[in-house]
This record gives structure tokens, C-alpha cells and sequence, in this order.
């Protein structure tokens, strides 16, 4: 997955590679336990659980979105885990702009 997200333009690439349609309804499934999930199998995954290209593009604010809509309708503690998780991460962000990240173009 990290390897998927921080590459630009992977995701795009290997949806349209694989001729994958990207779900109309978001979900969350649940990942299984393996020793060998390729790049493709994470494409797969998050195009079946309708995760869009802007948001692998924008990471970070879906990752924050993640954790909100994951927190909803569970019990308090998960939902304090991953309130604990976002506060954590909007605290150790820097807002300088010689601090933002460079978008780097993929090579094929």
C-alpha cells in the first residue's frame, strides 16, 4: 500500500492496466492476513472499495477522512483510537512550504 500511494500516478496507471472500475459506493473490506500481496492486489482492493484516484493523489486528507468514517458506528474506543490517531498526525504536521512534499513525476 505505501508503496502504491507514494508513487504518483501508480494507481491511475495500474487501474487502467488492469481494466479495473473503480466502485460507485465506498466500503471498507476488511484485508486478510498474507505473505504475498503484490501492488495489483491492493489496486484491486481499493478499486472494489471505491477509493478514487484524487484520493490516493491526496493521501493524507483521505487518510484523515479514512479515520473518521471508519471511527462512525464503532464502539468508543475505536472511535477514540482513531480520533487519538488524527489529532496525533495534525500535530506532527509542519505547514512550512519548504516542508511540502515535491511532487515527483512516475517513470515507466
Amino acid at each position: 500500500m505505501a508503496q502504491l500511494i507514494s508513487t504518483p500516478g501508480l494507481y491511475q496507471h495500474l487501474v487502467d492496466d488492469l481494466c479495473l472500475t473503480i466502485a460507485m459506493t465506498p466500503c471498507v473490506t476488511l484485508a486478510q492476513m498474507s505473505d504475498n500481496i503484490t501492488v495489483e492486489d491492493m489496486v484491486r482492493l481499493f478499486a472494489g472499495d471505491g477509493i478514487t484516484i484524487p484520493k490516493i493523489s491526496d493521501a493524507f486528507k483521505w487518510g484523515q477522512t479514512a479515520l473518521a468514517g471508519w471511527s462512525t458506528g464503532s464502539d468508543a474506543s475505536r472511535w477514540m483510537e482513531a480520533m487519538q490517531a488524527m489529532i496525533m498526525t495534525c500535530e506532527q504536521i509542519s505547514h512550512d512550504d519548504q516542508d511540502r512534499p515535491v511532487p515527483l513525476e512516475p517513470r515507466w
